[in-house]
């Protein structure tokens, strides 16, 4: 699967802004054939943006308030959070906001 370029692509859009989980599932789709891929690509892009912190989920407030817990625990909540909205979430849901190390990740031209 071809988690850097989607990485690449949710990063890059992080520069600017917060990430919409409407954003995010849409890069993932560009990257993907099925639902059940749809799903793997989103989970494991997802699990490695934030083992590397290079970003952070959560609600949005007047900046992203991160939801506590490990990896695990918040792409599980993300997942639920897809499933509920039918993968389709529109302007609902969660959001995502690049930390340091995600900016300098998406603006290194070697990646």
């Amino acid at each position: 699967m071809k988690i850097n370029q989607i990485a690449k692509e949710i990063l890059s859009e992080g520069l600017d802004d917060w990430v919409r989980l409407t954003a995010f599932i849409y890069h993932v789709e560009e990257f993907t054939n099925s639902a059940t891929e749809r799903r793997a690509a989103f989970v494991e892009t997802l699990i490695f943006l934030l083992e590397e912190e290079l970003m952070v989920v959560g609600d949005l407030g007047d900046q992203v308030i991160p939801w506590p817990g490990d990896a695990d625990a918040v792409v599980a909540r993300a997942v639920r959070e897809c499933e509920r909205l039918d993968w389709d979430p529109r302007l609902d849901g969660c959001w995502f906001a690049n930390t340091d190390a995600g900016d300098r990740w998406a603006q290194d031209p070697a990646r």
